[in-house]
């Protein structure tokens, strides 16, 4: 095996060192273990095919392992992350909570997975706000920071999840009043299932805007997604998108990771609309924040047209922007947008700007003024695609089952 360049190191804990390495012109996260009796090679080898689909919720798994010293190295794919050992930001740990609630839920129910333990040092954040969480396939660690089942089942989960909260309350407790009723409410329940932690701090945060959740289980639209993908990203200002499909086709979950991605990699700041005052209010709020320019949000509706016009012009002057608006259930909302859509065709757009529609109608999309967006069709899914969405959402021997019923 050819040597690795070690650049930096990332983090010390006492089973294991965690190195910033270069590697065949790639960077990668080695994390050197001090035994091979701490790597879970039999967890391993059972679910590392089953967990791959968990990655584009923030899980890392190691790209590969080399065993052939007496301290093992696993190398992970790296995001310049950084774990939180450190002092942490309110905002930030709160979204991390909610990560890590609800990538919990999701390993356990979706393929039965169990861990051996638990370090939320492996928890951790890119410059991006994306979080990520090291796949636990680790045991026989002496270490107070690690918190250990005392078994393999869920009600020992549950026990240590119940430990994490209380130690994450003493840490935090007094800097949001919000998560102190969390605190006071999580440790008053009997909880009976993991996922009972992300639907109660759901319930607490799910209105703030700190909180933006991972994506909810969606079949695999690569080849929608990739149109998409490459419809966004051309060269062109002004961009209209059309995308329908049946109900609970997955236009929405489809169009949520499609939202992330351009917030993430191209910088984007994306509107959600189902009126003209939320289009109003996030133009606003991008001019207000970059040229400090203040003006008053108008109630009255009938004005409103000419102010979007009016503050799209300035973006134009300034050419630095990247902007996305998405409405959904558009059929809902035709009518509250079609004059506005009309006066924006004026427009000599000199920034990208998209706008992305989505609607389960088709006679919609018939109509004569929508000829000129890109129209995008979300089909029914087959069988055999309802089968990821099993595995994903429920046990893998339930899916089996179904499968033989």
């Amino acid at each position: 095996m050819e040597r690795y360049n070690i650049i930096d190191i990332l983090g010390s804990y006492s089973y294991c060192q965690d190195f910033l390495v270069s590697f065949k012109d790639r960077f990668y996260r080695l994390r050197k273990l001090n035994s091979p009796e701490i790597f879970d090679m039999a967890a391993f080898s059972k679910f590392e095919t089953e967990l791959e689909p968990f990655k584009i919720f923030g899980l890392v798994l190691p790209d590969f392992l080399k065993f052939d010293s007496e301290r093992p190295e696993l190398f992970y794919p790296y995001h310049n992350e950084k774990s939180f050992t450190g002092d942490i930001s309110k905002k930030n740990y709160i979204r991390s909570l909610y990560f890590f609630f609800d990538l919990i839920d999701k390993v356990v129910h979706g393929v039965n997975f169990i861990p051996k333990c638990l370090d939320i040092r492996d928890l951790c954040c890119d410059n991006n706000q994306n979080f990520y969480f090291i796949a636990p396939f680790f045991k026989n660690i002496s270490d107070h920071s690690v918190y250990t089942l005392s078994e393999n089942s869920e009600e020992a989960l549950i026990s240590v999840m119940n430990r994490i909260i209380k130690d994450t309350d003493i840490r935090m407790r007094g800097t949001s009043r919000r998560l102190d009723l969390f605190f006071n409410d999580i440790q008053s329940r009997k909880i009976d299932c993991v996922s009972e932690y992300y639907s109660f701090y759901n319930s607490f945060f799910k209105d703030i805007w700190q909180i933006k959740p991972r994506e909810p289980y969606f079949v695999d639209r690569k080849n929608e997604k990739e149109l998409i993908n490459q419809i966004v990203f051309e060269n062109v200002s002004y961009k209209k998108l059309l995308v329908y499909g049946p109900q609970r086709s997955g236009k929405t979950s489809l169009l949520s990771v499609i939202k992330n991605e351009m917030i993430s990699s191209e910088d984007y700041s994306v509107i959600e609309a189902h009126s003209k005052q939320d289009i109003y209010s996030g133009l606003l709020q991008i001019i207000s924040a970059i040229e400090n320019i203040d003006y008053t949000v108008l109630n009255d509706i009938s004005n409103l047209n000419i102010k979007i016009f009016d503050l799209l012009n300035i973006l134009n002057t300034h050419k630095k922007f990247k902007i996305a608006v998405f409405i959904d259930d558009f059929h809902d909302y035709e009518n509250v947008f079609s004059d506005l859509l009309s006066l924006m065709e004026n427009i000599d757009f000199q920034f990208p700007l998209i706008l992305i529609v989505c609607t389960n109608s088709y006679e919609l999309v018939l109509k004569k003024q929508y000829n000129t967006f890109i129209k995008i069709e979300l089909r029914p899914f087959q069988i055999e695609d309802t089968t990821t969405v099993l595995t994903s959402m429920l046990s893998s021997s339930f899916a089996k089952k179904t499968r033989t019923s």
